[in-house]
């Protein structure tokens, strides 16, 4: 993934992949800041500017997911349009970090739960400004943000954020 859009290199030749207004099948946006490959082996990219794309490796082509905050089919999106980080849990529901929120894709459906921060709830995400995902070792899910990391409690659905690391430091 580059600035100038997504290369695909088959042993012979590279294939560039970019988006193009008049195509809704291409590339969300040529800017690419991740690509996650989940336990389905479905081919995500997140993209500064153009949100979530998913490769059909059979079509050669994409599906976009965009940012849709308001009406009855807000959960069909995600809460930017700009996508950081991309990480999978122990469920296989897919975690996607934008710089306005978390949204997390449960297995098998097409719907996003969004998360947000909120300063007087403890038990969120320290900030919506997510810049990085991590799946451990246990099947603890890592949150990196702009005010610090946070670890998500599955039994009670919640966050921790972690203090021993500075609130105001961005997690890389």
């Amino acid at each position: 993934g580059t600035q100038d859009g997504l290369n695909k290199y088959n042993g012979h030749e590279v294939t560039v992949y970019r988006s193009k207004d008049d195509d809704s099948t291409s590339i969300g946006s040529n800017d690419i800041a991740v690509i996650f490959e989940d336990s389905n082996h479905n081919l995500w990219i997140g993209t500064k500017g153009g949100g979530l794309s998913l490769y059909n490796r059979e079509q050669d082509n994409f599906t976009t997911i965009r940012e849709l905050l308001d009406g009855p089919d807000k959960t069909k999106g995600i809460t930017d349009h700009t996508v950081f980080s991309l990480s999978e849990d122990d469920d296989g529901n897919l975690w996607v970090g934008t710089n306005n929120g978390l949204n997390i894709k449960p297995a098998r459906q097409d719907t996003f739960q969004h998360i947000f921060s909120d300063p007087n709830d403890p038990n969120t995400i320290s900030d919506d400004y997510i810049e990085s995902l991590f799946k451990d070792s246990r099947g603890n899910m890592w949150v990196g943000t702009a005010s610090g990391l946070n670890r998500y409690d599955a039994q009670t659905d919640s966050f921790h954020r972690i203090e021993e690391v500075a609130a105001n430091d961005l997690i890389y």
